[in-house]
C-alpha cells in the first residue's frame, strides 16, 4: 500500500512540473482510477484475509473433531481387543466342552461295550445253568430208576430264587460205580 502511495506521490509530481491543465486533469482521472481499483484491491483483500480466518478456524474445529474421532477411534480399538481376548476365552472354553463331551461319549461307548460283554457273559451263564440243571435232573433221575441198589435223599432249600438257585443234595450209594 505505501509502494502505491509512492508511486502517485511521484505521479502528482511529474503532473504538476509539466503545468498544463489538460494533462491534469486526466493526471486526475487516472489518479482517480487507479484508487478506485486500490480501494477495491483492499475491500477484496480484507474479504480473502477474512475468508483465511474463516477457514482457520474451519480447519481448528475439522483438527478438533480429527482428534476426538481419533481417540474413539482408539476406544474402539480397545473395545475390539477386549472382545477378541473374551472371545478367545469362549472357543477354549467351548473346545474344552467339546473334548469333555467327546470323553464322555467315548466312554459311555466302552460302557455299552461292556454292558454287552456282561449280556453274553450273562446269557453264557444262563445257558451253563440251564446245562447244570439238565444234568442234575439226569442224574436224579437215573438215581430214582435204580430203585434196587442205590437210596436218594433230596434235600431243596428255597429262598430267593431269582438271585439264587435251588440247591440240590443228592446222595448216591457208592455201589454202582464199582
Amino acid at each position: 500500500m505505501k509502494i502505491c502511495l509512492s508511486i502517485i506521490f511521484i505521479f502528482f509530481s511529474f503532473v504538476n512540473a509539466n503545468g498544463g491543465k489538460d494533462s491534469k486533469c486526466q493526471c486526475e482521472d487516472i489518479l482517480k482510477k487507479i484508487l478506485e481499483k486500490l480501494y477495491k484491491n483492499s475491500i477484496e483483500i480484507q474479504n480473502i484475509q477474512k475468508t483465511i480466518k474463516e477457514l482457520e478456524e474451519d480447519v481448528k474445529t475439522i483438527n478438533n473433531q480429527v482428534d476426538e474421532n481419533t481417540e474413539k477411534l482408539c476406544k474402539i480399538e480397545n473395545q475390539i481387543e477386549k472382545l477378541n481376548i473374551e472371545q478367545n476365552g469362549i472357543l477354549n472354553i467351548v473346545n474344552s466342552h467339546t473334548i469333555a463331551l467327546n470323553n464322555i461319549d467315548s466312554s459311555i461307548k466302552e460302557i455299552n461295550k461292556q454292558e454287552e460283554h456282561l449280556e453274553e457273559i450273562l446269557e453264557d451263564n444262563s445257558c451253563r445253568l440251564s446245562e447244570l440243571k439238565m444234568i442234575l435232573l439226569g442224574i436224579q433221575d437215573c438215581a430214582c430208576n435204580d430203585d434196587t441198589t442205590s437210596t436218594s435223599t433230596t434235600t431243596e432249600t428255597t429262598t430267593d430264587q431269582e438271585t439264587t438257585p435251588p440247591t440240590e443234595t443228592t446222595t448216591y450209594d457208592t455201589d454202582i460205580y464199582t
